[in-house]
């Protein structure tokens, strides 16, 4: 098992729905039905934990995606395999990132960031080092 890559992360999120803004969709929460466990209320001010967390959820509690995978969003920030550098633009197939760096990258989003970075596509960078309650992991084979 491995970190996936970023690529073949957001691949498994979309769960087979390309060109949406949110791995279940284009609404944030459809109905008024929370989709995954981000920052809600007045970010950094104040998390209203609205869908019952102010922090972490438990596993499987909001619906899985398309290929049956649960928390693709939200939740927790995942690491990926890829240093940090600016998303390839091209449609290269599986395109990884450089071979070594400073930073290494998150995928998506978690309970402690607003929605803007729950989206599909959202990322940010870390150092490799850093750990803390915000950040998880999942394998790939």
């Amino acid at each position: 098992k491995r970190l996936p890559t970023e690529a073949e992360r957001e691949y498994a999120a979309r769960g087979g729905l390309d060109g949406a803004r949110y791995v279940w969709g284009n609404e944030f929460n459809p109905g008024g039905k929370w989709m995954a466990n981000t920052w809600q209320g007045k970010f950094p001010e104040s998390n209203s934990g609205e869908d019952g967390y102010k922090a972490t959820a438990p596993v499987g509690n909001y619906q899985p995606n398309g290929f049956g995978l649960f928390d693709m969003a939200g939740n927790v920030w995942e690491w990926v395999a890829d240093w940090y550098d600016s998303y390839p633009s091209s449609p290269a197939r599986n395109p990884t990132g450089p071979s070594s760096g400073t930073y290494r990258v998150l995928r998506g989003g978690g309970w402690n960031i607003e929605a803007a970075f729950v989206r599909a596509s959202g990322r940010i960078w870390n150092f490799p080092d850093n750990r803390g309650v915000f950040g998880g992991f999942r394998c790939a084979r």
